[in-house]
């Protein structure tokens, strides 16, 4: 079993508002965001929407396709303290703002999905050895990069032996 967060989202005519139910805990309330910030993270990329005390960081991944939404729900007890703590979740973010547009025809509507386990990293692809090779003499790159090679490409990085000449002769006097 694996340990992804259940986000609900019901919707207002206004805004729309998150919950999350993890196998460790759920949320302690709902959060609302408005529906200009979300216009506003199309727009920008990120933003910051705070409820209550609460905050949470909307990030767009426009390689991944993902939005990372990282909730703090914080709280303060009797002894005038602050806690609270955090959940970091990942949603396509196609399917969350299809949602925010059809949910201004049925303010009714609401919509359940499991976060995304990994982020998808891009692939590198190489066209040819020589990019490979160019690639792999970056010290920074190449120690990373080596394990994961196959094993007749792994010395491409390596300087190549110098040839002796054979023609070379020593003399003693």
């Amino acid at each position: 079993m694996n340990d992804r967060t259940m986000i609900k989202v019901n919707a207002t005519e206004t805004c729309l508002v998150f919950r999350t139910v993890s196998p460790k805990r759920k949320s302690p309330r709902s959060f609302y965001v408005l529906r200009s910030e979300l216009e506003r993270l199309e727009q920008y990329g990120s933003i910051t929407a705070s409820d209550l005390g609460c905050f949470a960081v909307f990030q767009q991944d426009t390689v991944s396709g993902l939005v990372r939404i990282r909730f703090s729900w914080l709280q303060q007890n009797s002894a005038c303290e602050l806690a609270g703590y955090e959940e970091t979740v990942y949603l396509p973010f196609n399917r969350l703002m299809g949602f925010a547009a059809r949910s201004l025809m049925d303010p009714a509507l609401q919509w359940s999905a499991l976060s995304v386990e990994e982020v998808p990293k891009p692939r590198m692809v190489f066209h040819g050895r020589e990019n490979l090779h160019a690639t792999l003499s970056h010290k920074a790159v190449r120690p990373p990069w080596n394990k994961n090679l196959p094993v007749k490409e792994r010395n491409l990085w390596k300087p190549q032996p110098r040839k002796r000449n054979s023609n070379f002769q020593m003399c003693m006097h």
